[in-house]
């Protein structure tokens, strides 16, 4: 009886932290998928990757944890992660944001090379992928995708190994594979009442470590002649490690794209952000 005691009275402050946590959101809080099973394929930019996997969320807050599932384990996991000022805390927010967490199908079968042992498929192994995300103020609201079709792959999935090229070749394609760019996280999209500060995010993974730099390339629904570094737009702030404050008491625009390129002395991959403001 104790014991059932101290449990209630654990949910009880779990549930109200959660309330308090989320409770400065306009419409309360959600979490969706924005494509009906969860994972799709993306076109991507990158160089080192022919099958990029996608997971694309609409959720308010924007922040959220992604896990990507390989046959029932979990083998990569992605947060978006907002950032709160002290004087932003007091201020209601719409908060919805759709955020883009993506991985190369090639890096899900390298995390878990001990596979061989499941049913052998079309393509000669076994893939059940899918996505969980979870609210990061809320861990009890979760989704998780339908598994992911093979069928949809691009290309069918080889390894280095099968590609029938000499030993210098195969050593560069290798290496290229490996080293060159691709943006795991960014944010899509993010609609917020004017006035507010608001975080942008890109992360990218490569060898040796991308630079991202960020440009203006669409105001108000019209594209630049020429993309636009953000050095020149003072309500823009770089935090040098990906990411961007954006103070929308400084704009009068209602809305903006952004590019992301991630890059090295491999190559580089590109996704765009595009920011839409409410105002009275």
């Amino acid at each position: 009886m104790f014991f059932k005691i101290f449990l209630l009275i654990i949910n009880f402050y779990l549930i109200k932290y959660i309330t308090a946590e989320c409770s400065q959101l306009i419409d309360g809080i959600s979490l969706n998928f924005v494509n009906q099973k969860g994972i799709n394929l993306l076109k991507s930019e990158s160089e080192r990757c022919l099958n990029m996997l996608t997971c694309d969320v609409l959720s308010a807050p924007s922040e959220t944890i992604v896990e990507w599932i390989y046959n029932g384990k979990i083998v990569y996991s992605n947060s978006a992660e907002e950032f709160n000022l002290i004087e932003e805390k007091n201020r209601n927010q719409l908060g919805l944001s759709e955020t883009s967490h993506r991985i190369c199908f090639h890096d899900l079968l390298a995390s878990n090379g001990g596979n061989k042992k499941k049913k052998r498929s079309i393509f000669g192994f076994e893939a059940d992928i899918r996505c969980r995300v979870r609210l990061a103020c809320n861990p009890l609201m979760t989704i998780e995708s339908e598994p992911f079709d093979l069928l949809d792959l691009s290309s069918p999935p080889s390894t280095p190994l099968s590609i029938k090229i000499g030993k210098e070749g195969k050593r560069r394609r290798n290496r290229s594979l490996r080293t060159a760019p691709s943006i795991s996280l960014i944010t899509s999209s993010r609609m917020e009442i004017a006035g507010s500060i608001i975080k942008l995010m890109c992360k990218a993974n490569g060898d040796p470590e991308p630079k991202i730099d960020w440009n203006l390339i669409a105001v108000d629904g019209n594209e630049l002649i020429m993309p636009r570094s953000i050095e020149e737009y003072p309500f823009i702030t770089d935090l040098n490690n990906g990411d961007l404050l954006v103070d929308t008491k400084m704009t009068e625009h209602a809305s903006f794209t952004l590019q992301c390129r991630a890059s090295n002395c491999f190559g580089n991959d590109l996704a765009t952000s595009t920011v839409i403001l409410l105002r009275d």
